[in-house]
């Protein structure tokens, strides 16, 4: 009768650790024992490696059943350390528990083997076809599967630290869990590849194709994913501190709470990305494309975005103090509530962004750009804008105490209810017309809000002796005023019904706001509201032309023009005396609008001087 081998496994195989649920063995070997040993071939240590490799070699003896069978052949538990089966058709096999230690199984045919807590140390399968094959729980530390092929395969829990995956095609492979510490996968294709909670520390995967992939709490501190492709990957909770992202692509990868600490994404493509939450404290995302990225309530403090397109960004509640955003584009990103202390946007595109009720502290805009920006109700205090072009602002509310205005253009847009305290102007500061805010004022509380923006304004210019652009201040908040009296009129309040009759109640209307609007606008067309002496002489010309022409129709009258300077400057010359009704008319008001009109003009001469 011929001994059999009956190895059992895993009951005898010394690296699995035998699970409490089994209580049935997978597979029994049935072969004959080899000469002079209590095993055969595949099970004894001591046979030959070269007797081990022939016995391995699949002959024509049927498909065999495991636990997971069927299996063409079961080599569970087989001792195959140093074994060269290069080529060796081991389609279906069961290899479960085997020792391959440095075995040399390239270009093998592993479909759908089962090599699961199998020893593959330093094993060579460069160029192997593991599509389907189980690896679970096996041990691949400085293997080399350098071109293989482990399309859907199962490496759940795989110790593939420091093997080599060059050029692997991981198409949907499991790498749940799997330890791949400083493994090589440089240009592997991980195409919808589970490799959630893996951990890749320090692992090389540049230019990887990662497209749909899992990396969920993967751990990737100072990996290396330079250039790879991990469009749509799902990334939320993974650790990538201080990883090299280096021209990799993200778009519309989900990075959610992932912590990318001191990571290097300079020139990442990472528009229409999902990094709410993120930490990026520290990152570099210089020249990074993050158009349309979601940074909801991100933690960037200290990164650095130099030249980073964020169009359409969403940033709202983000942090990002004293992150450097130079030359950075924010065109219509939402910054709302955002924390912004200390940021650096010199020569920032902000056009139509908003930054509604952000901190902005001690940040500094300088040379910025940004049409229709809002910074409604921001803390700008400290702030730098020194030459920031930013035409039609919404600054209702905003605080610019201290703020740095030198050569900034402000004008155009809304700065009611703003803190202007001790801003710093110079000549080339332009705040003219708040002409959003005057276009959206429908009551007398608007208009008192923009008057009262156009006196600090004025009080600012003043104080830097700038008393041009005070006096233009001046004008315009008179203008204000006047149109707040306007808005404040009221006639209809004088008429009431009472018991269906109308009675008069001159308590209820509001007639002289009107009255004061008309001599705010009296003021406005002639005298420029007492520091406009152009528009005076204008009217001086008028009185002046229109006498001298009358004085010409006036056959009493022989010199015209020196009979209309004399009665403009003093009274009509006693040796011409208008032999004209209407022209004698003329002259009387010629010689009281004359007189006022040089009186005013002194006014306004002296006026001037007061700001």
């Amino acid at each position: 009768m011929v001994d059999r081998c009956r190895y059992e496994w895993p009951a005898e195989c010394l690296r699995v650790e035998r699970r409490a649920e089994e209580t049935a063995q997978a597979a029994c070997c049935a072969r004959p024992v080899a000469d002079g040993a209590d095993r055969c071939s595949l099970h004894a240590p001591e046979i030959a490696a070269e007797d081990s490799a022939i016995a391995a070699t699949p002959g024509d003896r049927g498909p065999s059943r495991g636990r997971r069978g069927p299996f063409t052949e079961l080599f569970d538990g087989a001792t195959l350390a140093g074994c060269t089966l290069r080529g060796a058709a081991l389609a279906g096999v069961a290899l479960r528990g085997a020792d391959l230690r440095g075995a040399t199984l390239t270009e093998a045919d592993l479909r759908g083997a089962s090599l699961r807590e199998s020893d593959l140390r330093e094993a060579n399968l460069a160029g192997a076809d593991l599509t389907d094959a189980t690896l679970r729980d096996a041990d691949l530390r400085g293997a080399n599967l350098e071109g293989a092929d482990l399309t859907d395969a199962n490496l759940r829990a795989t110790d593939a630290r420091d093997a080599n995956l060059r050029r692997a095609t991981m198409v949907e492979v499991k790498l749940y869990r799997a330890d791949m510490h400083k493994a090589y996968l440089g240009r592997a294709d991980l195409t919808d590849a589970n490799v959630e909670s893996a951990d890749l520390t320090k692992a090389y995967l540049g230019r990887a194709e990662l497209t749909g992939a899992v990396l969920g709490r993967a751990t990737l501190t100072r990996a290396s994913l330079q250039g790879a492709d991990l469009t749509d990957a799902s990334i939320g909770r993974a650790t990538l501190r201080r990883t090299t992202l280096y021209k990799a692509v993200l778009t519309d990868a989900y990075l959610g709470r992932t912590d990318l600490r001191g990571a290097n994404c300079n020139s990442a493509e990472l528009d229409g990305a999902n990094l709410a939450q993120v930490d990026l404290g520290g990152a570099n995302l210089r020249d990074a494309n993050c158009a349309g990225v979601n940074l909801g309530r991100a933690e960037v403090s200290g990164a650095n975005l130099r030249n980073v397109d964020l169009t359409g960004a969403n940033l709202r509640e983000a942090t990002l103090s004293d992150s450097v955003l130079d030359r950075a584009s924010l065109v219509g990103a939402i910054c709302r509530d955002a924390k912004l202390e200390g940021v650096q946007l010199d020569g920032a595109t902000l056009h139509g962004a908003t930054f509604r009720n952000a901190d902005m502290a001690d940040a500094s805009l300088e040379a910025t750009h940004g049409a229709r920006l809002t910074l409604r109700e921001a803390d700008l205090s400290g702030a730098t804008l020194a030459e920031a072009d930013l035409p039609a602002v919404d600054c209702w509310g905003t605080d610019l105490t201290d703020a740095d205005c030198r050569g900034a253009r402000l004008g155009g847009g809304d700065l009611r209810d703003s803190v202007l305290t001790d801003i710093t102007v110079s000549q080339g500061t332009r705040c003219g017309e708040q002409t959003s805010a005057e276009a959206a004022a429908d009551d007398a509380g608007a208009w008192d809000a923009i008057a009262r923006a156009y006196n600090d304004l004025k009080g600012a210019y003043s104080e830097a002796g700038l008393v041009g652009k005070a006096r233009r201040q001046h004008v315009l908040e008179r203008r204000a005023r006047g149109y707040e009296a306007r808005a404040n009129g009221s006639v209809t309040g004088y008429v009431q019904l009472r018991d269906g009759r109308p009675s008069v109640t001159p308590g209820q209307g509001n007639l002289a706001a009107y009255g004061a609007y008309l001599g705010s606008w009296a003021s406005r067309v002639t005298t420029g509201f007492g520091v406009r002496p152009f528009r005076l002489t204008v009217w001086m010309l008028v009185l002046f032309a229109v006498a001298a022409v009358a004085y010409e129709l006036d056959p009493g009258i022989t010199e015209p023009i020196y009979y209309s300077v004399v009665t403009f400057t003093t009274a009509p010359p006693v040796d011409s005396e208008p032999t004209i009704p209407l022209v004698d008319a003329i002259a009387l008001i010629e010689t009281f609008g004359g007189t006022l009109l040089i009186v005013l003009l002194g006014y306004i001469l002296g006026n001037r001087e007061r700001f």
